[in-house]
């Protein structure tokens, strides 16, 4: 093994020393598209046993531009079970002269953020320069005394990042056999066994930058990555295997076991508000509604609390809990009116649960509860006070999801929420004024993933909903004169939310002579075309699609007509479909619109025929109406 990472001690020993980081060499081919270059990035990774590993890393980069700079920051995390060895850093400027070294005493150490109840910290400092290029070079190394996890690499981490010289590197006894998954990628690993240790090397040169673009499919859909999981492992002192996701489970199970006991007085109190309903739904739907009214989310991360849930008891006692926590919780009160519910692993926002055929502890972040029922199975998102029983949010639908049981891990899959169902339903009645400002009321129905478009303000106060409504309602001029949501509610497997809001339009209109003219769509809510490209290289890609219909009824000034109107028009795309109508009614104008965009992939040839579609859409919301006073 020693021979095999001299490279890397090497490295180390360069770290600071000869290695030139001068910028101008950089290939030009790197640099095109470039928004960050990785110079030279070294992970080995080294299993010692079922419990202990270590991981040494060098990662250079030079920040090329302002658009790199999220880049530009350093966060390592450590705690009883990842102890820091090494950690240093340099800054560089343009022509690979150092202009800071840092020791890990220059490291901000901070308490992982979000927590009330964690013993996981994090090693911190910004990098952030005023001139451009520079380049970060870090290393460290970590001691790991309980390990679930091993490294998923990337050679190419985003669009916009250009790479020179890039290596992984897997030892493990050959006794001790390691998953590995490829992804996007088919080269073969280097394989070398020396002194009954087994090594792995994956490693690129000169990658070349891939821009990203308007609507770019995920990173992780199109860039390279290997993914590596132990089969055996033991973390804080319990043992599990990760051959399958139904041995997983099985671990899961056993992290849970005999959590979900709670107090006598909790258990009849349980039975006391349930024992006379008789519908399941209605039973889980009011014991649900119990746990919101007792708990709230709080991160827990305390030794194997980043992956076992606080007892029952616990979270009854306190009030608190995190993701695991209240998801065991509310599966511990359905126990008690002997109600079947399964503890649910899930990949949330863009982490998903990816692969059937290999398991890993890093495809999932987030935990939610599955209810079977004959009719339809019940999900239930136990973080929020304020989400409706049976709605799981647009970040955990549409994907596969783990279900915990005592025979072991199931995949399955969450709900997907249609895009004909995910509506904005809009009916506005606006009374023109002479002096240029109109009044508005506006009634707004948020159905299907369009609910969480609204979702999170409903926890904030009314100062704050009120400036959060000026801030994203669109308007383009506006005085809220009032506004008021509505209690949401489930029907038919949806969440519905009603808004109320009555605002000043000012400015709206605008009067030449006997003459007023006043925008087709009264909020410029719809985004415009996609920027140009020379030429598109990535596939289309929109996992949601949305349906909006808009009825607006404008209220002429008395003595006005309608002089012109645009046309009735209709736009039919494989993006979805537009229509707007006009109807005349005595002193009023009816203005009808649906605009239906669809969810899916698309080939980068289509880009155009996509600009066209929005641009058409854009002309058309953006129409004028004219009133002229009647003779």
């Amino acid at each position: 093994m020693r021979s095999l990472f001299l490279g890397f001690f090497l490295a180390l020993f360069s770290f600071g020393t000869s290695q030139n980081y001068d910028v101008s060499f950089i290939p030009d081919s790197i640099k095109a598209d470039a928004d960050i270059v990785y110079r030279n990035s070294i992970i080995n990774f080294e299993v010692e046993n079922e419990r202990k590993a270590k991981m040494s890393v060098i990662e250079s980069k030079t920040i090329l531009n302002k658009d790199g700079e999220d880049k530009a920051y350093f966060v390592l995390s450590y705690d009883e079970c990842r102890k820091i060895k090494k950690l240093s850093a340099q800054l560089l400027d343009a022509k690979g002269e150092i202009i800071k070294k840092y020791k890990e005493k220059d490291f901000l150490d901070l308490a992982s953020g979000g927590g009330l109840v964690n013993d996981t910290r994090l090693k911190v400092i910004d990098f952030h320069r005023s001139i451009f290029p520079y380049t970060i070079s870090v290393m460290y190394e970590i001691q790991y005394d309980g390990v679930v996890s091993y490294p998923h690499w990337e050679p190419v981490l985003s669009y916009g990042c250009g790479v020179e010289h890039v290596e992984f590197n897997l030892s493990h006894p050959v006794e001790m056999p390691v998953q590995i998954k490829q992804l996007n990628y088919d080269k073969k690993p280097e394989v070398r066994i020396l002194d009954g240790v087994k090594t792995l090397k994956w490693e690129e040169h000169c990658l070349k930058s891939v821009r990203t673009e308007p609507f770019s499919p995920p990173a992780i859909e199109v860039f390279p990555s290997v993914w590596t999981a132990p089969v055996k492992f033991e973390y804080d002192g319990i043992a599990g295997s990760m051959e399958s996701w139904k041995t997983f489970g099985q671990w899961s199970w056993e992290l849970n076991k005999d959590r979900d006991i709670l107090p006598p007085e909790t258990v009849e109190e349980i039975r006391q508000m349930s024992d006379s309903i008789i519908d399941l739904r209605l039973k889980v739907k009011r014991l649900y509604e119990f746990m919101q009214s007792k708990t709230r989310y709080v991160n827990v991360s305390l030794g194997i609390g980043g992956w076992q849930p606080l007892p029952a008891m616990k979270v009854d006692e306190t009030g608190y809990g995190d993701c695991k926590a209240l998801s065991n919780y509310m599966r511990s009160i359905l126990k008690v009116v002997d109600i079947e519910s399964y503890y649910t692993l899930i990949g949330s926002g863009g982490q998903k649960v990816r692969f059937d055929d290999f398991a890993s502890m890093g495809q999932a972040n987030h935990v939610i509860l599955c209810v079977p029922d004959n009719s339809d199975t019940i999900w239930l998102e136990c973080t929020s006070q304020t989400i409706p029983f049976g709605y799981i949010g647009r970040s955990n639908s549409k994907r596969k999801a783990l279900l915990v049981t005592q025979e072991g891990g199931q995949i399955v899959n969450t709900p997907e929420y249609s895009t004909e169902k995910s509506m904005q339903v809009r009916h506005a009645l606006v009374k023109l004024g002479l002096s240029g400002d109109a009044k508005a009321e506006i009634n707004t129905c948020y159905s299907g993933i369009q609910f969480d478009n609204r979702r999170y303000v409903l926890s904030q106060n009314y100062e704050d909903q009120k400036k959060w409504l000026l801030t994203n309602m669109d308007f383009a001029s506006a005085d809220i004169l009032g506004f008021d949501f509505s209690t949401p509610v489930m029907k038919d497997g949806l969440p519905y939310l009603d808004e109320k809001l009555e605002v000043n339009l000012r400015k709206f209109s605008s009067k030449t002579g006997q003459r007023v003219f006043f925008p087709v769509m009264f909020m410029d809510g719809f985004e415009g075309a996609p920027r140009n490209l020379e030429e598109r290289k990535n596939d289309i890609f929109k996992e949601y699609g949305y349906l909006d219909i808009d009825s607006i009824r404008y209220e002429l000034p008395k003595g006005y007509v309608v002089e012109f109107k645009p046309e009735n028009d209709t736009v039919r795309s494989v993006f979805g479909e537009y229509r707007l109508t006009f109807t005349e009614c005595e002193d009023q104008l009816l203005v009808n619109r649906r605009l239906l965009m669809k969810d899916g992939r698309w080939p980068a040839d289509t880009y155009k025929d996509m600009q066209e579609f929005y641009k058409k859409i854009r002309e058309i919301d953006n129409s004028k109406v004219v009133l002229v006073q009647n003779q």
